[in-house]
Order: structure tokens, then sequence, then C-alpha cells
């Protein structure tokens, strides 16, 4: 995803880590296990934000997928 957006890797690196570090302050999770679901979900999220700013960016979200042949 990342080359096919062009997505700005270093920026996403911060995003997803600063999502880890407020993850981590979090205790209201109790259940580690749940707790680093939690936090890969967040992680995620962070992610796919980054993508969709850059789609956001550019426009993006009006050119057709090449699989979807019109």
């Amino acid at each position: 995803m990342t080359e096919q957006f062009d997505i700005d890797t270093d920026q996403a690196h911060r995003t997803a880590g600063s999502a880890n570090l407020l993850a981590h302050q979090y205790t209201g999770w109790g259940n580690p296990e749940l707790a680093e679901e939690m936090r890969n979900l967040l992680l995620w999220a962070a992610r796919l934000h980054e993508v969709g700013i850059v789609i956001n960016h550019k426009g993006m979200q009006n050119i057709q997928p090449t699989f979807c042949k019109i």
C-alpha cells in the first residue's frame, strides 16, 4: 500500500509510534491479550489514516482501480 499511494513512510512511522505510546499509557483494558489486540488495531488505524490523508490530498478517490474496468 505504501508504494501504491506513495505514502510518506517516515510520517507513517511517527504516527504509529505516537499511537503506540498512547496505547501503552492506557491501563483500562486490564486483560493483557486484549491490550495487545487493541494496540495492534491502533497501529493499523494510524497506518490507514496516513493512506487516507494521501488519497484525500491527491484526489485519488476519483481514480478507478485497474481491476474495475467499466
